[in-house]
């Protein structure tokens, strides 16, 4: 009898034991491997990853014009800075620098927009098929092109084409005053052949902007080059 009562009271021990330990593994919080946590440059503690940010050649035009796409593959908005092309021969060597005219173009995260790097030298950059990128990310909370200044939200765009010119109208939808930078890219089979870039003038908050982008053209005779599809780009906005 007495060594079934022991036997009872070990297994009841064993029970409790589980038990508690069943409670508390309940309260310990275990670690979430699958959880990433993204940031940008407007949050504290964690910066962007530049390896995803992706420029790239969309073409030329007017031999001096290279028109590029830049998409921010990050969770989160970047502002994208001081971008340029290295122009390489085919050997690898290098030719030349060339600026981007746009700067501090912000960009939400997992979207893309359009710019260009302009060559002031008599020389055709479609001769060149060794191009690399590189840039710059804003993350500036003071002085004089703080990140904060450069917007691409709360803006709605409606584009008319008047079978002359691209007609653009910019409603702000900000509490800002700004000033908006418009381009247009035409294609042909699906290659550019035409590109324009304007900038607004200042358009006030909850207000209306218009911009108009010149159809493309032959700058050797002035003639209008076709094209069988376009597409305007909100390149960005500076809060005035």
């Amino acid at each position: 009898m007495k060594r079934a009562c022991t036997k009872w009271f070990f297994l009841v021990f064993i029970i409790i034991v589980i038990a508690i330990l069943a409670i508390i593994g309940t309260h310990i919080k275990k670690p979430d491997k699958t959880t990433t946590v993204y940031t940008n440059t407007e949050t504290k503690g964690v910066s962007i990853s530049k390896e995803k940010i992706i420029i790239e050649k969309l073409g030329v035009v007017h031999k001096d014009t290279l028109v590029i796409s830049i998409k921010n593959n990050n969770n989160a908005k970047v502002v994208v800075d001081n971008i340029f092309a290295i122009i390489k021969d085919e050997s690898g060597n290098f030719l030349k620098r060339i600026n981007c005219l746009d700067s501090n173009i912000p960009i939400n995260g997992g979207q893309e927009t359009v710019s260009y790097v302009w060559n002031d030298d008599d020389e055709n950059l479609a001769d060149y098929s060794n191009i690399e990128f590189g840039f710059e990310i804003n993350d500036s909370k003071s002085g004089l092109y703080p990140a904060d200044l450069y917007i691409c939200d709360n803006f709605e765009i409606n584009v008319n084409n008047t079978g002359k010119q691209i007609a653009v109208t910019i409603q702000n939808n900000n509490s800002d005053s700004v000033l908006a930078s418009i381009n247009v890219v035409f294609y042909k089979d699906s290659k550019v052949v035409g590109f324009s870039s304007q900038i607004t003038d200042e358009i006030e908050a909850n207000e209306k902007g218009y911009v108009n982008l010149e159809y493309p053209y032959n700058e050797n005779n002035g003639n209008k080059i076709r094209f069988d599809d376009y597409k305007v780009n909100f390149v960005k906005a500076k809060i005035q």
